[in-house]
């Protein structure tokens, strides 16, 4: 894979995702903490939180797993004369990257739930000259409220913009029949989405391309860094400045460390995507 034309600041994303969460099981270092304070809220919503919680986790295994099986469709491939994909495999790939897609954006919901269940705000029914503010609205202004509450270089990801484009290439494939299309090299995980009338929908310039095609591994890898600085960011944000106490039972902690400890293949898999390319881009550069 070509990294050379990587932006320095996704390469030094992707380090900060490998130094902070390698050989640590990701969506339990995420979520846990979250899950043994004391929140303030009715058991309702102490339950609704825990599913929520919970929900985040298994969709991160989720799309764990459809990373692994894309990188053994590709392995089958190393000691084969063929430098081509057959269409099955093609068509497999194309599946599992459009659940991962769809999975991504479902966590991402999963968490702005959250937020709107922690952050005070007087809700859906807020008017200003008349003007009703949709879910989502209320979801930005409660960023910008967290937002207000650091001074460093988190601010940035609470910024939605990120997502943005992520978003919009899930909502094509779910609602508008947009499809991914597995280019044939086996040497490369490529792909491109495209619409019912054949227009490229990722397209976005820091994505390492050859063509109009996009290589899934930095493509991945780098939203996965973001979606984890994400949540983590937003939910260390919560603990620090809202007050709520962590339960401090010896048993509580723990549960914690031994549900940090369990890291599985699949999660290994993306780790070893992500240093491939930083030791990539790091050895093109000198």
């Amino acid at each position: 894979m070509e990294v050379i034309g990587a932006r320095h600041e996704d390469i030094r994303q992707l380090e900060w995702f490998y130094e902070n969460f390698n050989e640590k099981n990701i969506p339990n270092m995420l979520t846990y903490r979250m899950g043994l304070c004391n929140f303030i809220l009715s058991s309702e919503k102490i339950n609704q939180m825990d599913n929520y919680l919970k929900a985040i986790r298994q969709d991160f295994k989720k799309i764990f797993t459809a990373i692994q099986n894309i990188d053994l469709i590709y392995l089958t491939y190393e000691n084969r004369e063929s430098e081509n994909l057959s269409d099955n495999d093609r068509e497999n790939v194309a599946i599992y990257i459009e659940y991962a897609i769809t999975k991504y954006r479902v966590i991402i919901e999963y968490t702005l739930k959250i937020i709107d269940m922690l952050i005070e705000y007087t809700g859906t029914n807020i008017k200003t000259n008349g003007k009703k503010f949709s879910t989502f609205e209320i979801y930005n202004m409660k960023l910008d409220y967290l937002k207000s509450l650091i001074s460093d270089e988190r601010c940035k990801i609470l910024n939605d913009r990120w997502f943005q484009s992520i978003r919009k290439t899930r909502n094509s494939i779910i609602h508008n029949g947009a499809t991914c299309l597995v280019f044939g090299n086996s040497g490369e995980k490529m792909f491109q989405i495209y619409d019912l009338e054949v227009e490229e929908l990722v397209r976005d310039e820091f994505y390492l391309h050859e063509g109009n095609c996009i290589y899934f591994e930095y493509f991945m890898t780098l939203n996965i860094s973001y979606l984890v600085y994400f949540i983590d960011s937003v939910f260390s944000i919560i603990l620090s400045k809202g007050g709520y106490s962590e339960n401090n039972n010896f048993i509580y902690e723990s549960i914690f460390n031994n549900a940090l400890s369990i890291v599985g293949d699949k999660q290994k898999c993306v780790m070893k995507w992500v240093k491939n390319i930083i030791d990539s881009y790091n050895k093109a550069i000198l």
